[in-house]
């Protein structure tokens, strides 16, 4: 489904898309927020972009997306963290946080034995930071 560039500001709380694969929101620049339970009415969700919008915060239900192979949130400038739950999705490819405000990928990132392209950019590290970027396991 392509939503993309929509001006949608919000989203309903939960839809209805049991088939549905591909899921494109990009470009939504008044987007600020996901429903909590937004993902569970889309178990088979494959492909999802939400680049390009304002949200803050991933829903919890989204990793329940078990079948979720592909997952962009290129210039999401608000996003400044990555939740542990992240390592659930087990199927994932593609995780592309280009752009975003996270600089510390939590540790179950290294979970995803199936990834194969990762992109950050970890605007806002600063040199002197401690903490790991990218946990040990993830590049190999």
């Amino acid at each position: 489904m392509h939503l993309m560039n929509n001006k949608l500001s919000e989203l309903p709380t939960s839809p209805h898309g049991s088939q549905l694969k591909v899921l494109f929101l990009q470009s939504n620049h008044h987007l600020r927020t996901i429903p909590p339970i937004f993902f569970e009415g889309l178990p088979v969700l494959q492909i999802l972009d939400m680049s390009y919008t304002r949200i803050k915060s991933l829903p919890q239900s989204l990793f329940k997306l078990f079948k979720l192979r592909i997952f962009l949130l290129r210039g999401c400038e608000l996003l400044m963290e990555l939740p542990p739950e992240v390592g659930k999705l087990g199927n994932l490819e593609v995780l592309n946080l280009e752009g975003t405000k996270i600089i510390n990928l939590p540790i179950d990132v290294d979970r995803l034995t199936k990834l194969k392209c990762l992109n950050v950019s970890f605007h806002g590290y600063r040199k002197n930071q401690t903490s790991t970027l990218i946990p040990r396991n993830v590049i190999q």
